[in-house]
């Protein structure tokens, strides 16, 4: 009888290839985490990295200029046309953004030369189209809100937005409670000759009556760099005050606002506090850090404190915000770096918020210039 050898296939039965897939899921379940906090590691040191040239940029802004870029917000306690004096002074916004003036200083000096200072972000068109650029360090790597904006960075009528702000000046005291004083940080400026000023009377949905008095468009040769605030001002000391932090996430669905909101004169509305080179993108430090993880656009975050992303000061709309974790990346005076941990008392916060020892400053009303 003759015998026909047979060849013995190579490959995996079925239970050898489920096996191995098994193998592989386990792996890969156990690798998956690693590679998320490697991922977000690389995101917090980039988004650190950012923060911390935006905080040289306004240095050499400071070393060229005498003074600190103008933080956006400042308080007026003079007379606007068409208006009387306020008893507790009138918060208003500065005529450019503390970002737009930092722009010669990140590598934008072609964005920069565009841009005209005599006149507002969305008064011109060479401004407005300066206000669309998308300078790299303005952003966070860590947004889940970045698909809220057009590629990631702007809104829909072509502004972009941005990652990074400032504290003009703090309004409430070490309680919480509001204050009828004001105390100044690092970029709060002196306010501008009284004719500068225009009550624009009554307001649009969402706006405050007391932020209808704005800088007039029609007054010209109001210098933008007039009234800096300067490092000897920080009493504080420059290691020990915040000059800019994280505020992650700000884009034009938080728009139009429920209440609390400034009066745009260009636009005869609501002004659009996510763009960047609008004066109004800086930030209040009213509430702690992170307040409202849980809030959306529409629904209140339940351990919050009942507000929702249309609401100024509400998460990362108008206030200190960061998807890193349990804290907020923020630049001091001196140029160095803080992951501040969410968990600061609000006192603490606030007093590093401020230059002069908590103390309520009196205002200069910068009438000459």
């Amino acid at each position: 009888m003759n015998l026909v050898s047979r060849k013995k296939r190579a490959g995996f039965t079925l239970v050898e290839l489920l096996v191995v897939i098994a193998i592989i899921g386990i792996l890969m379940g156990l690798l998956l985490p690693a590679i998320q906090k490697i991922r977000e590691a690389a995101n917090r040191a980039k988004c650190a990295n950012n923060l911390r040239q935006v905080g040289l940029a306004a240095l050499n802004f400071e070393s060229a200029n005498r003074g600190l870029p103008r933080g956006g917000e400042h308080i007026f306690f003079g007379t606007p046309t068409g208006g009387a004096a306020a008893a507790n002074g009138y918060k208003l916004q500065d005529l450019q953004s503390p970002l737009t003036l930092i722009l010669p200083y990140i590598e934008q000096s072609g964005v920069a030369e565009k841009y005209d200072l005599r006149f507002r972000y969305n008064q011109t068109p060479g401004n407005i189209a300066a206000s669309g650029a998308t300078p790299p360090i303005f952003y966070c790597p860590s947004n889940p809100l970045a698909g809220d904006r057009v590629g990631g960075k702007k809104d829909t009528a072509g502004y972009a937005c941005a990652d990074y702000t400032t504290v003009p000046y703090v309004q409430l005291d070490v309680n919480g409670a509001s204050s009828s004083g004001y105390w100044k940080s690092a970029t709060t400026g002196t306010s501008y000759p009284d004719a500068s000023y225009k009550d624009f009377g009554s307001p649009p949905t969402g706006v405050s009556a007391s932020k209808m008095v704005q800088l007039d468009p029609a007054v010209t040769g109001i210098d933008a760099l007039a009234g800096l605030p300067t490092l000897g001002e920080i009493v504080d000391g420059t290691s020990s005050t915040i000059l800019f932090y994280e505020m992650t996430g700000a884009n034009e669905k938080m728009g139009p606002p429920t209440s609390n909101a400034y009066y745009d004169p260009i636009e005869i509305a609501y002004s659009k506090q996510w763009r960047w080179a609008s004066p109004d993108f800086s930030s209040g430090m009213s509430k702690k850090l992170n307040n409202n993880k849980a809030a959306t656009y529409t629904t209140a975050d339940p351990n919050g404190d009942g507000c929702t992303l249309m609401a100024h000061d509400c998460g990362p709309n108008s206030e200190a915000f960061s998807f890193h974790g349990n804290g907020v990346h923020m630049v001091f005076a001196d140029g160095h770096v803080s992951y501040v941990r969410e968990t600061i008392s609000l006192p603490l916060l606030r007093a590093l918020a401020t230059r002069a020892e908590g103390r309520v400053e009196a205002d200069v009303n910068n009438a000459d210039y």
